[in-house]
């Protein structure tokens, strides 16, 4: 992997961040889409059949892909990049085949649901990795292109297919045939040019056996935090299908849109930041010092989500049901903790990438641990008197958890 140099080539922090947050935006967008499909053309039932599936695929995804972009990213080691891209597609196969035990042991009926939206996340996570190399060498654009065309087509497939046969499944197929062809025609062969082009500039690369042994023990307690973190977003969903019933599992699912259309933002905000974080980590005296200033960072962020928040409450509240049905509209009490959760984004964001700027990757284990031991605390407590309100309460409570452990972290490196 190139040095921290090769990171401030030509292009400006904000073209990188532009085309990085609309990337983040239309990866995001085949899923979203087939999620307001699903909920057109299905029943609730349905719908929270497809968020279980999500709920089930989600953390072991995370788990299986390592975190691999951001530790291609932040790395200070220098390891060649298709040895990422083949350790990140052994583990996604790995991961599809996990997801289906886990479906046919636990719930045989979402078993060909897991099955086809597991084709559907290897594109996808393969996406992710083909992407790493285009935003470390400046090229966020052709990342754009490809997600671009895989929401459009993505969309255009589903639709069609939803429109005319009802069928989640077979809307499932379509998407997961559209991604893994697109990812393979705008995104693969840019990215190994790319890195090709880059690593002739470091011709002494470790053996892949040594290159793996690096990889996976920074990857695996990254991919395990992610995956930790992954629960946050699904554990609500497993206790309100549990305590409560499937179309309220799928309810909370198209709430948590809401805040995850914001955590597109400061995805893309934190990749474009991560230059800035070395530099910060190099000038800064201490660690005291830089979680001072990545605290700074975080919560100017937060001040200008404020404003964002009370303009898009009324939004949301006209949109939910317009877009997906009137069993969606939000309620205020639904949207106070959703406006917190909101404002607590950019402290979560900027802490968590610090501590990879730090390359203190296996501190995410704990981050994880204490965000999903506090989330199923309080969904335990929360969810049977006050239901999907409650579980929403809870997300908020697991992001104050990771905000303050994750700059408590930072500010104790040596």
């Amino acid at each position: 992997m190139p040095g921290a140099s090769d990171c401030r080539d030509d292009g400006s922090f904000t073209r990188q961040t532009t085309f990085l947050l609309l990337s983040n935006v239309l990866r995001n967008l085949g899923l979203l889409a087939l999620l307001i499909l699903v909920a057109r053309y299905t029943s609730p039932t349905v719908v929270g059949r497809y968020s279980l599936s999500l709920a089930v695929t989600a953390p072991i995804f995370m788990l299986g892909e390592f975190g691999l972009r951001i530790v291609f990213l932040t790395f200070n080691e220098h390891h060649r990049y298709s040895w990422y891209a083949l350790i990140r597609l052994a583990a996604d196969l790995a991961a599809s085949a996990f997801s289906c035990a886990v479906a046919a042991m636990f719930d045989p009926t979402l078993l060909a649901t897991v099955l086809v939206l597991s084709a559907v996340k290897t594109a996808d996570s393969m996406s992710d990795i083909f992407a790493a190399p285009l935003q470390m060498y400046r090229r966020s654009d052709l990342i754009f292109v490809g997600y671009l065309a895989q929401a459009l087509l993505g969309s255009a497939v589903a639709w069609c297919i939803l429109a005319t046969t009802h069928d989640l499944n077979l809307a499932l197929v379509g998407l997961a045939i559209v991604s893994t062809f697109v990812v393979s025609t705008l995104m693969l062969v840019p990215a190994l040019r790319l890195a090709h082009a880059h690593e002739a500039r470091h011709p002494a690369f470790p053996r892949f056996t040594d290159s793996l042994r690096s990889i996976v023990r920074v990857g695996l307690p990254t991919g395990t935090s992610w995956a930790l973190l992954s629960l946050v977003s699904t554990l609500p969903q497993y206790v309100l299908s549990f305590l409560s019933d499937t179309p309220s599992a799928g309810r909370f699912a198209i709430l948590l849109y809401v805040v995850a259309s914001v955590e597109l933002l400061m995805n893309a905000l934190v990749q474009s930041w991560i230059p800035r974080g070395k530099s910060m980590l190099l000038e800064s005296p201490d660690s005291k010092s830089f979680v001072r200033a990545v605290l700074r960072t975080a919560l100017r962020w937060t001040a200008r989500f404020i404003p964002l928040s009370l303009v898009g409450a009324p939004v949301m509240w006209f949109a939910l049901p317009a877009v997906f049905g009137h069993a969606y509209a939000l309620t205020m009490f639904e949207a106070v903790p959703i406006f917190l959760c909101v404002l607590a984004l950019p402290p979560v964001y900027f802490g968590a990438t610090a501590m990879s700027v730090q390359n203190r990757y296996g501190h995410g284990l704990t981050l994880g641990a204490v965000a999903v031991a506090m989330c199923l605390g309080a969904c335990l407590l929360l969810v049977p008197l006050y239901g999907v309100t409650g579980a929403l309460w809870a997300i908020f409570a697991a992001f104050i958890a990771r905000a303050v452990v994750s700059m408590i972290v930072v500010a104790n490196h040596r």
